[in-house]
């Protein structure tokens, strides 16, 4: 596995150029919002372009020649998703501490633990992000997974908009918020591990896939 993570972050270091101006986008961004709005871009869009590295091993059949290698498909599809949670980790610390330094730049007050809470969050967004989108590309490939994503985003989104018309959901949402603002941050660590335990499934479900998929 430590050569496969090598090869992903060499890929990533020739890319230093764009991640250079995820940086700064995110920056520039965070001087119009909320000073932690850089942490939700930054661990977003690192683990989209950790994504991206799927794109490089299938371009012009590549996963020929790389299962040729001494190593197992398993191990391939573990390794992805090692490489997204480094690098969403690693972005969303740099996040923080850009949140931390453009707070101080705009002389407002820094709340650790409001930047915690939303690192945490951020963290279980790009999870279930990747969760779906790496059985996907190893399923269909790179092309067919982005009509398949926006096939189950936007069907997501209408019954979304629809259930939020109702008084019953209404009600229940009302529950949840107001269950949350009492407990505290104590609860920030659910959405984490339920991210997690779908992250370890949906790793399941692509072993599965790439081993039975022929090239």
């Amino acid at each position: 596995m430590k050569g496969l993570l090598m090869k992903d972050l060499q890929l990533m270091a020739g890319q230093k150029k764009t991640l250079i101006m995820i940086v700064i986008i995110g920056v520039i961004m965070s001087l119009s919002f909320e000073s932690t709005a850089v942490i939700a871009y930054l661990t977003i869009f690192a683990s989209v372009m950790a994504l991206g590295t799927l794109s490089y091993d299938e371009f012009d059949n590549g996963y020929t020649f790389l299962f040729t290698l001494p190593f197992s498909r398993k191990t391939y599809v573990l390794e992805k998703y090692v490489f997204v949670v480094i690098w969403a980790l690693v972005f969303m610390v740099v996040g923080s501490v850009v949140s931390l330094i453009l707070a101080a730049v705009r002389g407002l007050t820094a709340d650790p633990a409001e930047i915690v809470v939303t690192a945490v969050m951020v963290l279980a967004m790009a999870l279930l992000i990747s969760a779906v989108m790496i059985p996907l590309r190893l399923k269909y490939g790179a092309e067919k997974s982005r009509i398949v994503l926006f096939i189950i985003y936007g069907l997501f989104a209408v019954a979304l908009l629809g259930l939020a018309r109702l008084p019953a959901f209404q009600a229940l949402g009302e529950n949840i918020s107001g269950s949350v603002s009492s407990a505290g941050p104590a609860l920030i660590a659910v959405p984490l591990v339920l991210a997690a335990a779908l992250y370890a499934v949906s790793m399941l479900i692509s072993i599965r896939i790439l081993e039975k998929k022929e090239f």
